[in-house]
């Protein structure tokens, strides 16, 4: 996401930092004895302000992301409350809202089925980085971050898990 680097959409959102862009995608593997099914909780797009790292603890954002069209669907918020919610991009001035992330169902896909290579953890947290060629899976977390998923929509979320 930074100004000196050809990472996915780096250049047009973020700026000092070589950390593309990072999608995160819950998923949840509902496990039968003939059939798995993943359901998508939710997406979030990091984005970084002026930070080396993505994490919102650096002082960095997050969008929600719509999960049929892969676009940013709200403001960019910040983990300090009382910072103000940002519409465009602190630094670089780009529009938040209605932002398409680049490979969108190509994301969804790769969260999927790595959702399904492994069903024993039914609530996973997956970390996809946007690169020029594609997604590209960094990691799945098992004790994913409940703020990034349910501050971007402002609204508690624990009804989704346990549908």
């Amino acid at each position: 996401m930074g100004t000196n680097t050809d990472v996915g959409t780096s250049t047009e959102l973020g700026t000092n930092t070589d950390v593309g862009t990072r999608s995160d995608v819950g998923t949840r593997s509902d496990v039968g004895t003939n059939t798995s099914k993943v359901r998508i909780l939710g997406a979030r797009l990091r984005i970084t302000v002026n930070s080396p790292v993505d994490n919102l603890a650096a002082g960095n954002m997050a969008v929600p992301i719509d999960l049929d069209t892969g676009k940013v669907c709200g403001p960019g918020v910040y983990s300090d409350i009382t910072k103000q919610d940002e519409t465009h991009h602190p630094v670089t001035g780009i529009q938040l809202e209605g932002f398409q992330v680049p490979f969108w169902k190509e994301c969804v896909e790769m969260a999927v089925q790595a959702a399904l290579h492994d069903t024993r953890n039914r609530s996973i947290g997956w970390d996809i980085a946007v690169t020029n060629d594609g997604p590209d899976l960094i990691e799945g977390n098992h004790d994913w971050c409940r703020l990034l998923w349910q501050l971007p929509v402002k609204k508690g979320l624990m009804s989704e898990l346990t549908r």
